[in-house]
């Protein structure tokens, strides 16, 4: 088993810490992470899931990222593998996808945008391409919770996203950690009337936990 650090920033060990080794929820623990990229790099479940024993949900729309994470957790079946996009269009179908062999893949036209010339000048120019999207509701409908963990990472929408499943009442876990996408402020203040404070704040994501 690995104990290197995954995720981008100091987001491990502060969602460690939250849940402690002390968390029993009378149940296996539960995660789901959207946008889980290859499962391991910049990731915020992989230690949950190879430490905290936790079973769970990955969501990824890029086929070669989730080749990667199929090929990862191959023999893991506590983990479910979506090949999905998740967004908040109102309906579930196809859309248009832009990937990129970076983790800057996205269904947002303005992120990239913001990342095309960088992702060219290293050779990773973004392809489009399309992939199958499921709205907030399908997705907990087909993969319902409890949750104890919701990672969100999408890439130029994670805020919208969070918003959009934070209205869903029984979408309530334990922990968040969102891609803020610069709008931390807003995001904490939408999230405290349900119950959450923040926990961990970079220049790249929040994490909110319940009180």
């Amino acid at each position: 088993m690995s104990l290197m650090k995954h995720s981008q920033h100091d987001e491990e060990p502060a969602i460690l810490a939250i849940f402690g080794d002390h968390f029993h929820p009378g149940r296996p623990p539960r995660l789901l992470d959207i946008g889980a990229a290859d499962g391991q790099t910049f990731s915020n479940s992989r230690a949950l899931i190879e430490r905290g024993n936790f079973t769970g949900v990955l969501i990824e729309p890029a086929p070669g990222q989730f080749a990667a994470l199929q090929k990862l957790y191959a023999n893991c079946p506590a983990v479910e593998l979506h090949n999905v996009a998740i967004g908040t269009g109102g309906a579930d179908g196809p859309v248009t996808f832009f990937e990129t062999a970076d983790l800057v893949s996205t269904t947002d036209l303005a992120h990239r945008d913001k990342w095309a010339d960088t992702v060219a000048k290293c050779g990773n120019a973004y392809r489009e391409i399309t992939v199958e999207q499921w709205t907030p509701q399908t997705l907990l409908s087909r993969c319902p919770g409890p949750y104890d963990f919701i990672n969100i990472d999408v890439e130029g929408t994670s805020a919208n996203l969070f918003l959009a499943m934070l209205a869903i009442e029984t979408c309530r876990p334990k922990v968040w950690m969102i891609e803020h996408d610069d709008r931390a402020t807003e995001l904490s203040a939408v999230a405290q009337p349900h119950g959450y404070r923040p926990f961990y704040l970079d220049g790249n994501n929040l994490g909110i936990c319940k009180l």
